[in-house]
Protein backbone atom coordinates (compact mmCIF):
# COMPACT_ATOMS: atom_id res chain seq x y z
CA UNK A 1 0.00 0.00 0.00
CA UNK A 2 1.28 3.45 -0.80
CA UNK A 3 -0.10 6.99 -0.82
CA UNK A 4 -1.15 8.57 -4.07
CA UNK A 5 1.49 10.63 -5.83
CA UNK A 6 0.37 12.95 -8.62
CA UNK A 7 1.82 12.36 -12.09
CA UNK A 8 2.58 15.23 -14.41
CA UNK A 9 0.20 15.56 -17.29
CA UNK A 10 -2.76 13.92 -15.53
CA UNK A 11 -5.96 15.62 -14.41
CA UNK A 12 -5.27 14.71 -10.79
CA UNK A 13 -1.91 16.51 -10.93
CA UNK A 14 -3.78 19.79 -11.29
CA UNK A 15 -6.20 19.07 -8.44
CA UNK A 16 -6.03 21.55 -5.57
CA UNK A 17 -7.63 19.56 -2.72
CA UNK A 18 -4.74 17.22 -1.88
CA UNK A 19 -4.83 15.29 1.40
CA UNK A 20 -2.08 16.39 3.82
CA UNK A 21 0.83 13.95 4.30
CA UNK A 22 0.11 13.29 7.99
CA UNK A 23 -3.48 12.29 7.14
CA UNK A 24 -2.24 9.99 4.35
CA UNK A 25 0.17 8.35 6.80
CA UNK A 26 -2.55 7.92 9.44
CA UNK A 27 -4.97 6.38 6.91
CA UNK A 28 -2.25 4.05 5.65
CA UNK A 29 -1.54 2.86 9.20
CA UNK A 30 -5.24 2.24 9.84
CA UNK A 31 -5.59 0.26 6.61
CA UNK A 32 -2.43 -1.75 7.34
CA UNK A 33 -3.79 -2.72 10.78
CA UNK A 34 -7.10 -3.71 9.21
CA UNK A 35 -5.33 -5.87 6.62
CA UNK A 36 -3.34 -7.65 9.35
CA UNK A 37 -6.51 -8.33 11.38
CA UNK A 38 -8.55 -9.55 8.39
CA UNK A 39 -5.68 -11.70 7.14
CA UNK A 40 -5.37 -13.37 10.54
CA UNK A 41 -9.12 -14.08 10.66
CA UNK A 42 -9.04 -15.60 7.18
CA UNK A 43 -6.10 -17.86 8.08
CA UNK A 44 -7.83 -18.89 11.33
CA UNK A 45 -11.00 -19.83 9.42
CA UNK A 46 -9.05 -22.55 7.61
CA UNK A 47 -7.62 -24.23 10.71
CA UNK A 48 -8.39 -27.95 10.89
CA UNK A 49 -9.10 -28.12 7.15
CA UNK A 50 -7.15 -30.01 4.55
CA UNK A 51 -5.89 -27.90 1.65
CA UNK A 52 -3.69 -28.69 -1.31
CA UNK A 53 -0.42 -26.78 -1.00
CA UNK A 54 2.03 -26.12 -3.82
CA UNK A 55 5.39 -26.44 -2.11
CA UNK A 56 8.22 -24.25 -3.34
CA UNK A 57 11.77 -25.24 -4.18
CA UNK A 58 13.26 -23.13 -1.37
CA UNK A 59 12.70 -23.74 2.32
CA UNK A 60 11.53 -21.06 4.75
CA UNK A 61 14.59 -19.03 5.76
CA UNK A 62 13.58 -18.70 9.44
CA UNK A 63 12.37 -22.20 10.28
CA UNK A 64 14.06 -24.30 7.61
CA UNK A 65 10.70 -25.95 6.94
CA UNK A 66 9.09 -26.45 3.56
CA UNK A 67 6.99 -23.51 2.42
CA UNK A 68 4.24 -23.01 -0.09
CA UNK A 69 0.74 -21.65 -0.70
CA UNK A 70 -2.76 -23.05 -0.83
CA UNK A 71 -4.92 -22.53 -3.90
CA UNK A 72 -6.28 -19.36 -2.32
CA UNK A 73 -2.80 -18.00 -1.50
CA UNK A 74 -2.60 -18.80 2.20
CA UNK A 75 1.12 -19.13 3.03
CA UNK A 76 1.92 -22.43 4.71
CA UNK A 77 5.05 -23.93 6.30
CA UNK A 78 5.49 -27.55 7.32
CA UNK A 79 8.13 -30.10 8.19
CA UNK A 80 8.95 -32.53 5.45
CA UNK A 81 11.49 -34.11 3.16
CA UNK A 82 13.09 -32.36 0.19
CA UNK A 83 11.31 -34.89 -2.05
CA UNK A 84 8.09 -32.91 -1.45
CA UNK A 85 9.52 -29.73 -3.00
CA UNK A 86 7.85 -28.49 -6.20
CA UNK A 87 4.79 -30.67 -5.70
CA UNK A 88 1.14 -30.41 -4.73
CA UNK A 89 0.67 -31.89 -1.27
CA UNK A 90 -2.46 -32.37 0.85
CA UNK A 91 -1.85 -30.53 4.11
CA UNK A 92 -3.95 -30.16 7.26
CA UNK A 93 -3.75 -26.58 8.49
CA UNK A 94 -3.09 -26.74 12.21
CA UNK A 95 -1.86 -23.47 13.70
CA UNK A 96 -1.62 -19.81 12.78
CA UNK A 97 1.70 -18.03 13.16
CA UNK A 98 2.65 -14.41 12.33
CA UNK A 99 2.03 -14.35 8.60
CA UNK A 100 1.42 -17.96 7.73
CA UNK A 101 -0.20 -21.21 8.78
CA UNK A 102 1.68 -24.20 10.11
CA UNK A 103 0.51 -27.42 8.57
CA UNK A 104 1.10 -31.16 8.52
CA UNK A 105 1.44 -33.16 5.29
CA UNK A 106 -0.95 -36.10 4.93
Amino acid sequence: MFPYSPRRGTEAHQSKDDVPGNIKKQRSQILTQLIVQKSLKIRESFLGKQETVLLENQRDSKSGWLKGHTGNYIPVILEGADSLKNSLVPVTLQRVSDKQVIGCAQ
